[in-house]
């Protein structure tokens, strides 16, 4: 895990971005793994719920993320929220 001092600039815009699209509220400094830009949030809908935003940059992730998605948040507390390139 890398802090987000290292973080590429791209990275921080994507998050950014998401945040934005989502209206997520920043928990904690965003990071970043060799796979995937992460950053704690609350969901302002949800009465600032704790959350993961994940940008993941290898398409191997994407199968994981969408039967995330479809398991709706029933075996852990994942955001049913979506934008898949795919």
């Amino acid at each position: 895990m890398n802090s987000s001092c290292q973080l590429p600039a791209d990275g921080l815009e994507q998050l950014r971005f998401y945040r934005q699209h989502w209206k997520l509220v920043e928990d904690a400094a965003p990071f970043h793994t060799p796979t995937s830009y992460l950053h704690a949030v609350q969901q302002v809908k949800a009465s600032g719920a704790p959350a993961m935003l994940k940008i993941t940059m290898v398409n191997e992730e994407y199968p994981g993320a969408q039967l995330m998605v479809w398991w709706e948040g029933t075996l852990n507390r994942f955001i049913p929220l979506k934008d898949f390139p795919h």
